[in-house]
């Protein structure tokens, strides 16, 4: 959500290629932006390189914007299934999915639940307190 009116017109202009400094065919709205398109777009040597694929960039918030669009930046990743988890101790909970056995148990009626969370539900609906 943009915050003010001249933010939603700077925002507007971008999309209909408005703006007073040109290249290629495309027009920026300030030499800041003009500057950091031709050395992205049109000079080199690019000294950022992304160490996934090899693809170089002119400024590092380029390269940072490639690799965190190229992969989800601080997930793990389950080894069995594939799935991308925020963090290990998400992971760890994940790979209990994976377990023939069911990990969680009910301290008051003791069901077993394969999942944290269902256990969870089971508590808060079966169990008020």
């Amino acid at each position: 959500m943009l915050q003010t009116r001249a933010g939603l017109l700077r925002h507007t202009r971008r999309h209909a290629n408005l703006g007073n400094y040109y290249c290629c065919g495309k027009a920026f709205q300030d030499a800041y932006h003009l500057r950091r398109h031709r050395a992205s777009k049109h000079e080199g040597p690019k000294s950022h390189v992304c160490i996934k694929c090899g693809r170089s960039f002119a400024d590092k918030y380029l390269l940072a914007a490639h690799e965190k669009s190229e992969t989800k930046q601080g997930y793990v990743k389950c080894d069995e299934c594939g799935l991308e988890v925020r963090s290990a101790s998400d992971l760890t909970e994940h790979v209990k999915t994976h377990l023939p056995e069911k990990c969680y148990r009910c301290e008051e009626c003791f069901k077993t639940y394969k999942h944290k969370t269902n256990l969870s539900r089971h508590v808060r609906t079966s169990h008020k307190s």
